[in-house]
């Protein structure tokens, strides 16, 4: 697979051949929007996805597990400001 490439593409390649799905993401110092995506089985793959609309793999590997904030436990409440990052 390649490293870079459009970033529907990316998903639709990550989804299919690792079972992985975005599970979060938010806006870089930079201004392009990093994404995780993650398997049920642990895999995970973060893309960096730029105003033009490529998206490139930052990082990959096996273990990942989601955690749930402090705040988010007490209120209820597990979103935020990445929670309508989709409209990148």
């Amino acid at each position: 697979m390649a490293r870079c490439m459009p970033h529907d593409e990316m998903a639709a390649e990550i989804g299919r051949r690792f079972e992985e799905f975005k599970i979060s993401g938010g806006l870089s110092i930079d201004g392009a929007l990093v994404e995780l995506f993650a398997s049920r089985g642990g895999t995970f793959t973060i893309l960096k996805k730029v105003p033009s609309g490529l998206s490139c793999i930052v990082d990959f590997g096996v273990g990942w597990r989601s955690v749930t904030p402090p705040e988010a436990e007490a209120t209820g409440h597990q979103g935020g400001p990445a929670d309508s990052i989709d409209s990148y």
